[in-house]
């Protein structure tokens, strides 16, 4: 629901951004964006402080986010997806951009083809992520569920390379923008459960944050290397640094299946010693639980 309502926002962020466009100037679009972050503000000043359960009792300290990856390697394979996902969608937007820049110019023109981009890819995400996300997981598993994103974006950009066209950058975006958003986002916030909530709150903001923004930084570095390299062949080496990135998360991804099947066998473990489970008919269960599991 929670991403569902952030696709919807996009959706009327999208739609009200061409009308701007299309009726008033273009740096009118900065009133409109501000006015979204004063009520954003305003929105979080006034939320209500969470409850706290039991009297009074607070939640375990997170422990620091050094020791929570040295206690579980899994962490370090969540960063890496991440990072090199984040890193491969800086370098799909930065040749579709380009590619749009040339095409329409600059101002309006330029600005209604990206709100008309955006509400459509948005629209397009809400439609997978309402009709496709849940079966998805039950039926193919969390490591292919995720692993459509690297799939899909290094077969788009396999096919842009080969028809180096400004359409193959738009499909090649769009097709990134709508599975990051629904397949993978779904998937990947399963992921966390296995994880102890006070390891959550300290790696998530670590992994969901910092790898992420790091990866747009690996992204847009590469690509300002490959500017400094020098033009021709400018876009070919930029696609084919984005279907390489690709092969690599996708590798991630086939991985993910057994990490999270040992981080729950690790989890049931731990469980079952705090509840001491000597007796012989609680093992039985816990093995079964286990083996059904493996």
């Amino acid at each position: 629901r929670i991403a569902g309502a952030g696709t919807a926002g996009g959706i009327a962020g999208g739609l009200m951004a061409e009308r701007v466009a299309a009726m008033l100037e273009s740096r009118e679009m900065l009133l409109l964006l501000a006015g979204f972050h004063i009520s954003c503000a305003a929105v979080l000043y006034w939320f209500p402080a969470p409850r706290v359960a039991g009297h009074g009792a607070r939640p375990p300290e997170p422990a620091p986010p050094r020791e929570v990856f040295r206690r579980s390697p899994y962490l370090f394979s969540l960063a890496g997806l991440v990072l090199i996902g984040t890193a491969g969608a800086a370098i799909a937007d930065y040749a579709f951009k380009a590619g749009a820049a040339e095409t329409f110019g600059k101002g309006a023109p330029l600005l209604r083809f990206f709100a008309i981009f955006y509400t459509t890819t948005q629209v397009l995400t809400f439609a997978v992520q309402t009709l496709a996300t849940r079966a998805a997981i039950e039926r193919f598993g969390i490591s292919r569920t995720i692993g459509a994103l690297p799939a899909g974006l290094g077969a788009a950009s396999a096919v842009t390379l080969l028809f180096p066209v400004f359409p193959m950058f738009v499909i090649t975006r769009a097709v990134e923008f709508i599975l990051r958003g629904s397949l993978f986002r779904s998937g990947y916030e399963v992921l966390y459960t296995p994880i102890p909530p006070a390891d959550k709150r300290a790696a998530k903001t670590i992994i969901d944050v910092g790898c992420d923004r790091l990866g747009d930084a690996l992204g847009a570095g590469a690509v300002q290397l490959l500017l400094w390299a020098g033009p021709s062949f400018l876009l070919s080496r930029v696609i084919s640094l984005a279907v390489a990135l690709a092969i690599a998360g996708a590798w991630i991804a086939t991985r993910l299946d057994r990490l999270y099947a040992g981080m729950i066998e690790k989890r049931l473990l731990s469980e079952a010693a705090a509840a001491d489970l000597s007796g012989f008919e609680e093992s039985m269960v816990v093995s079964g639980v286990l083996e059904s599991i493996t």
